[in-house]
């Protein structure tokens, strides 16, 4: 077996010395110089005019100093002229860089300075984009009189096959690409090794489809050069359109194409869908660059067989110099599905599959495929450590100085000797979505001054979610320990806050194997402690409280919770309020939401409850139909499963959608870049799963046809999961389809009588990553819900990826119909509208001053965004005052916001929107879907004092309104005419419920793009970030309201008030001034700058100086009286 896998399935071939690319394109020169070699449009090139153009262009670059293995970066777009300059490179005996310009601008950058790239040819309009200080730049369309005036003679410099010919980069882990050298004889070797599969001649038409910054171009351009065959330079446009190409693939006659999976499958549709054309050429089609369904193929098979074209999957890897392995497929493939088979390795390859100690593992076992042989390159450019890592000595070779290069791919053997491919070996370890080195936090941790010996290692908890925890042995031997928060407080300084280690275990020493090693096995598990608080653990005394610590403990995720730890300095907030309460219920114990926010210890609830004690808190209990009338629920149709009025919010949004159609307020757009594997099918089942649990996605809306406007429930609903393949486009054009498509979604509105209200896409970005966008109507949804169903749908489309069955859930014991009954309960309340009239009765709006032109007439409302930045340093400050205040952190920043209302208003009484929810406290109020959002007002005085006592005024104030805050905004308004109550919001957000996911090694988060507006002058959104954990701030405003200078000062307020807030919570927010330097100076000085008129006698003196000037004039007249000067003073000295 071992002989089988090593050797049998190995064999080596040899294919002679092979001299440089330029030597061998001559020899086609000399047999074929007036054949076509390349074409592009229009324009045709044969080989002798390209060859004698590309030796212009090499003696040019000689002169400027290119030789033996000089690096020349190359930034043009596709043209006849790109293979001239490139060919041209090799015949002066440099290599080229690939810089596509589309790439963007920091990666070229990047690629040019780490190349050490001496000469740069581009096109004039890319000069600005690449060009750098010392580099020579040649732009060939500027330059063409020059270029043109050249040698067209061959350059005969003797470049050997050991020269390089390239350096392509490819991503690289540390988030920074790397160039991988390769040279003449790799590439033309792969030729020879593949020349019996595939018999290419010059005959053949081969397509230059893909970038040149993409290896698969060398296999293109060099598969038609070096046979005599014709190149076919696609335009960028044409290669982004499937249509469009398939008309190019008939008119050129193309022979051999290669493609992606993901642009040929794209190609297919195309050809399906076009009806009768003209005949393809193609005899071979070529797969590579990612993971091939074969099962997709079915359709191509169907239409063209199997014999003409052949249809060829290769795997390759820039490393290895293209292509690895050839399976030709058949229909029986694709019948078969399956994995990615990818065959054999090529002639002079060898592709073992080994382990983690690289002995080989047996057929159908996975493990690590190591290619050795002579395809493989080089090595990285100016990467000598990386290059070791990757290219390790050849266990199985008796040639000295041979490397397999470690691929970092899972694959396979089948019985017959195929490969199959499994995917990416991910050594790194993920948590809460960012990969990280756990070799970094060790190094860090390794440096303080208490610390021996430190090993960091990511453990999966019961939950399935890893966290990191650290071993530390301490320095001194006299068993003294360095203090944990000590450690932790010294990796925060140092390392973001993702990466400091959840759990510290402190041992004598680290346990290790019988050879020495690190015995990873044995590091002992952490217990679940609570945290370093600075209350004493103090033990429940009696059942209420042992019950209260359970359900802490369980709620928060601690192993134990003492009697007077606060719950919102363990990580509680309103969500977990909810949790608590629903679970204290099931266990018979009854208090509400607002006496939790009012006793924050176990200790302080537990000694004003009892088992039998009840809170009269609202209950919600209601059933289906219950809410609406007989004659309504007669009329339903059979596939409703329930009806019920809408909220007021609901109404209000919906009918400012129906009145202002064009306007986007309630209509929002969200797109999230992911790293994980794409299954459009079990991703589609998760969704339907989704959809079938909760009765807000088969919700639609009914405005007319009942008594009153209708919420319908539908028994079911079908929400398809539209999608794009971008896997082909440069990452500068998918984003511009991502724009663009969002762009769409903003104006492309819901038909509210059929459900879902909420749309969902895909588009497929590359082989490990795809934009997952998402549209919905803010009637349908609040932002918990949004985020719990994301997280929902993801946590199921992981367990069906594995393969493993969704466990069935228990219905949810509230719903949404729960809400708006206790809605409909408040707007009968006359206690609440007592206390929103006295709230308010006295209060005139506060308006935000205006530092627009008088003349500026605003028509429209234009939506802006900016955000203010929260240093780590100041989110920390932020959460202690929290917890010394023992608020949660909402209170904190709903106070920082007050603050600057007051300092923006000059009013030290100021009132703000503020965004609540009314879930309902019941079993499962936090897990229903829906829209629990109301808006009401917020008045505060701020009457001085210390920032710490400003926070408390501010809970105290919430807490009083609690029992409240689920009377609609709209009756507050009501009898108060049209003019708002308010034009400035707070919000503050966070939506742990997404935390799951990403810890979740199924799924990393990369980007997020949103689009909300609002109808209000100034939004203050904070939120947690789930990765950092770090408070964040974004303003949204009305810019026809508010200049871009003033949000920028307002924002300036907001981040000095937070600074202030976090560096001295015991000053006083009301003797200091929060202005810049700058301001300060403009307002006390620039704008009051002194001029001296010299002394000012007596007014009378003055006057008698105008007597003597002008005596007779008249001074004063009073109806037909006038008096001159003279006459004044002379009646005034009479009176004096």
């Amino acid at each position: 077996e071992e002989e089988q896998l090593l050797v049998g399935w190995n064999e080596r071939e040899e294919y002679g010395e092979v001299k440089s690319l330029a030597e061998e394109f001559e020899k086609q020169v000399e047999r074929r110089g007036e054949a076509i070699a390349v074409s592009f449009g229009e324009e045709e090139v044969s080989y002798g005019e390209l060859n004698e153009r590309a030796n212009q262009v090499g003696h040019y670059l000689r002169e400027k100093g290119v030789g033996r293995e000089t690096l020349v970066g190359v930034c043009m777009e596709r043209s006849a002229e790109l293979v001239v300059v490139l060919l041209g490179i090799l015949k002066a005996g440099g290599a080229y860089v690939p810089l596509d310009p589309r790439y963007p601008r920091e990666r070229l950058g990047f690629m040019v300075k780490d190349a050490g790239v001496g000469v740069l040819v581009t096109e004039s309009q890319y000069a600005e984009l690449v060009g750098q200080e010392g580099v020579a730049v040649v732009s060939v369309d500027l330059e063409r009189a020059t270029i043109s005036a050249q040698s067209r003679e061959n350059l005969k410099l003797g470049v050997s096959g050991e020269q390089l010919a390239y350096v392509i980069y490819t991503s690289g882990s540390s988030g920074e690409p790397k160039g991988m050298m390769i040279t003449h004889g790799n590439v033309g070797r792969l030729f020879a090794a593949t020349a019996e599969q595939f018999d290419f001649s010059e005959e053949d038409v081969w397509t230059l489809f893909h970038s040149y910054g993409f290896d698969f171009s060398v296999w293109e351009m060099w598969g038609a050069l070096l046979h005599g065959g014709r190149l076919v330079v696609v335009p960028y446009w044409v290669s982004r359109s499937p249509e469009g190409m398939l008309e190019l693939l008939r008119q050129e006659r193309v022979s051999v194409l290669n493609q992606t999976p993901s642009a040929f499958r794209q190609l297919q549709e195309a050809e399906a869908a076009g009806g009768e054309g003209a005949e393809l050429a193609l005899r071979a089609v070529i797969f590579g660059g990612e993971a091939l369904e074969l099962p997709s193929l079915s359709g191509w098979f169907e239409r063209h067989g199997e014999e003409r074209p052949q249809l060829v999957n290769m795997y390759g890897i820039t490393e290895t110099t293209v292509h690895v392995t050839y399976r030709r497929l058949g229909a029986a493939d694709a019948q078969a599905g399956g994995g990615s088979v990818i065959g054999r390795g090529i002639g002079d390859l060898q592709v073992y599959v080994l382990d983690e100690q690289l002995q080989p593992v047996p057929v159908g076992v996975a493990g690590e495929m190591y290619i050795g042989g002579a395809g493989l390159g080089r090595g990285y450019l100016n990467r000598s450590d990386l290059t070791a890592a990757r290219f390790v000595p050849h266990l199985y070779s008796d040639r000295g100085g041979e490397r397999l290069y470690r691929s970092g791919d899972l694959a396979r053997y089948l019985p017959d000797g195929d490969l199959e491919y499994l995917g990416r070996i991910d050594q790194q370890v993920k948590i809460r979505g960012h990969r990280i080195e756990l070799g970094e936090i060790e190094a860090v941790l390794g440096r303080h001054a208490q610390v021996g010996e430190a090993v960091v290692v990511a453990r999966a908890e019961a939950s399935e979610e890893k966290r990191l925890v650290a071993y530390v042995v301490p320095q001194a031997q006299d068993g003294t320990a360095p203090n944990v928060s000590e450690l932790r407080r010294y990796l925060k300084e140092q390392l973001p806050d993702y990466m400091v280690p959840a759990a510290f275990v402190l041992l004598a020493e680290l346990p290790l194997t019988s050879n020495g090693k690190l015995d990873r096995p044995a590091l002992p598990i952490p217990d679940q402690s609570r945290p370093n608080l600075e209350e004493a653990y103090v033990a429940p005394r009696n059942p209420t409280e042992e019950l209260l610590a359970r359900i802490w403990a369980e709620v928060l995720g601690l192993e134990q919770v003492g009697i007077h730890d606060n719950f919102f300095t363990l990580g509680g907030d309103s969500i977990r309020t909810i949790q608590v309460r629903s679970k204290a219920q099931q266990q018979g114990l009854e208090f509400s939401i607002q006496q939790l926010f009012q006793h924050q210890t176990i200790g302080e609830l537990a000694a004003r409850l009892a088992h039998a004690a009840t809170d009269a808190s609202p209950k919600a209990a209601t059933e289906a139909f219950s809410l609406i009338t007989e004659s309504d629920r007669r009329r339903m149709p059979d596939d409703v499963e329930d009806a019920y009025q809408m909220t007021s919010l609901q109404q209000g949004m919906l009918f400012h959608s129906e009145l202002s159609p064009e306007s986007a307020v309630y209509h929002n757009v969200n797109s999230l870049h992911l790293r994980a594997h794409l299954d459009l099918e079990a991703l589609q089942e998760a969704v339907k799963q989704v959809v079938h649990r909760h009765p807000a996605l088969r919700t639609s809306f009914d405005l007319s046809s009942y008594n009153m406007p209708l919420q319908l429930v539908h028994r079911a609903a079908h929400l398809a999961i539209g999608m794009d393949d971008l896997g082909d486009l440069s990452e500068r054009a998918q984003e511009a389809v991502l724009e663009s498509f969002i762009e769409c979604e903003k104006s492309r509105p819901f038909d509210w009588s059929r459900p879902p209200l909420l749309r969902f896409h895909v588009h497929r970005r590359s082989q490990e990553t795809f934009q997952f966008s998402l549209t919905e109507n803010h009637a349908m949804f609040d932002g918990w819900s949004l985020h719990a169903t994301l997280a929902e749908i993801f946590d199921r489309y992981s367990v069906l990826v594995r393969g493993e069955i969704v466990k069935e859930e228990a219905p949810l014991a509230s719903s949404f119909r729960d809400f708006v009954k206790l809605e409909r309960d408040a707007l009968e309340s006359k206690e609440c509208a007592r206390y929103w009239n006295e709230k308010i009765s006295d209060f005139t709006v506060t308006q935000l001053p205006r530092w627009l032109a008088p003349n500026q007439k605003a028509e429209s409302t234009k939506i802006g965004t900016r955000p203010v930045a929260i240093s780590r340093e100041v989110s920390g400050g932020l959460k202690q005052l929290a917890r010394e205040a023992q608020v949660p952190i909402k209170s904190v920043l709903l106070a920082a916001h007050l603050k600057v209302l007051s300092m923006l208003t000059g009013q030290t009484d100021v009132l703000t929107a503020l965004v609540t929810h009314g879930r309902p406290e019941e079993s499962d109020g936090e897990k229903i879907r829906g829209l629990f959002l109301n808006t009401v007002p917020f008045r505060r005085r701020l009457n001085g004092g210390t920032w710490q006592e400003l926070v408390q005024e501010v809970f105290a104030a919430e807490q009083e309104m609690m029992p409240y805050r689920r009377y609609p905004l709209a009756a507050i308004q009501q009898g108060r005419g049209i003019q708002p109550l308010f034009n400035v919001l707070f919000n503050f957000v966070h939506f742990h419920v997404v935390g799951g996911l990403l810890q979740s090694n199924q799924v990393e988060v990369l980007g997020f793009k949103k689009y909300e507006a609002t109808n209000l002058k100034l939004l203050a959104g904070f939120s947690v970030d789930l990765i950092t954990s770090q408070l964040a701030l974004e303003i949204a405003y009305d810019s026809m309201a508010l200049s871009e200078e003033q949000i920028q000062a307002i924002g300036g307020y907001y981040g000095r008030i937070l600074e202030a807030m976090a560096s001295d919570p015991l000053g006083r927010y009301d003797t200091r001034s929060y202005l810049t330097p700058a301001e300060e100076e403009q307002l006390l000085v620039g704008w009051n700058e002194r001029e001296e008129y010299g002394e000012v006698k007596s007014l009378a003196e003055e006057f008698e100086k105008q007597v003597e000037r002008r005596g007779e004039a008249i001074a004063v007249s009073f109806g037909e009286e006038e008096v001159s000067y003279g006459e004044l003073n002379e009646r005034a000295n009479q009176v004096g």
